[in-house]
């Protein structure tokens, strides 16, 4: 299904019920079109294209995966379904108020796109408590938008690009040397600013928690790097290789509350 322009219809409810449906929709340019109805049948694939905007906003069995190849918001609790592969390709999966409770982390998949996986939470603060990975050596999560994504389960990537918002870790139930890490060496890469964001790892009352990574660059921006325990300071991100600002503009903030940088 290929939108122009000048059309915008919702063809949602016109769709077949059949099973394992592979489905294809390209949306041009500044267009934003709504499929309200709901996409049944079981097993059904859904992927976008374009640099359009889907809006999903009624209750869809997109069990056989979804493949964001162009930005997709989630308008309901419903929008993906329970299970199914996401792969939001570098920051088209879009986070709503209806949406924000939506743990995404163990769906997360590299199946279509290259190596580079990026929310956009839009607003909202959203929770993954399940395991994040993208699996190939030498990705990138991208972390973009308002509001903040917090991992309470893992992170398997090897670097994290934050362009709005905050990204944060969560070390208090996961243990330091699964929170983040790399597939190959399991020590992350690095952390970059390319927006006004913040970087925040915390840990657990009591417990010595330390997030070791190579390096972290800003690109251009703020980029706010934050050590938060809220009760002990026995957290800590150590850099092992640098901390720089390779951008010509641009500000590194440093926060350290009951922790260490």
């Amino acid at each position: 299904l290929v939108y122009t322009p000048l059309t915008s219809a919702d063809y949602s409810t016109r769709f077949a019920t059949n099973a394992a449906q592979t489905l294809g929709v390209t949306i041009p340019g500044a267009q934003r079109v709504t499929w309200a109805g709901s996409i049944r049948g079981g097993a059904n694939v859904l992927t976008t294209s374009g640099a359009g905007v889907l809006v999903l906003s009624g209750s869809n069995d997109l069990s056989g995966g979804i493949n964001m190849g162009g930005p997709v918001v989630l308008g309901s609790a419903s929008a993906i379904g329970s299970d199914g592969a996401v792969d939001p390709g570098f920051g088209n999966l879009r986070y709503t108020a209806a949406s924000a409770g939506l743990d995404l982390g163990a769906r997360i998949s590299l199946v279509w796109s290259a190596v580079n996986l990026g929310v956009d939470t839009n607003g909202q603060n959203v929770t993954w408590a399940t395991r994040a990975a993208t699996t190939q050596a030498g990705t990138a999560f991208l972390k973009k938008g308002f509001g903040q994504l917090t991992l309470t389960g893992s992170l398997v990537t090897q670097n994290v690009i934050v362009a709005g918002g905050t990204f944060a870790l969560d070390a208090s139930v996961v243990s330091t040397g699964t929170i983040w890490r790399e597939n190959s060496n399991n020590v992350p890469n690095s952390i970059r600013g390319v927006g006004v964001g913040t970087f925040r790892y915390s840990g657990a009352a009591g417990l010595a928690r330390t997030l070791t990574v190579q390096s972290a660059d800003l690109q251009q921006g703020l980029l706010t790097l934050a050590v938060d325990n809220a009760v002990t300071g026995t957290s800590m991100i150590d850099f092992t290789t640098s901390i720089s600002r390779s951008g010509y503009l641009g500000t590194l903030d440093f926060r350290a509350v009951n922790g260490t940088l």
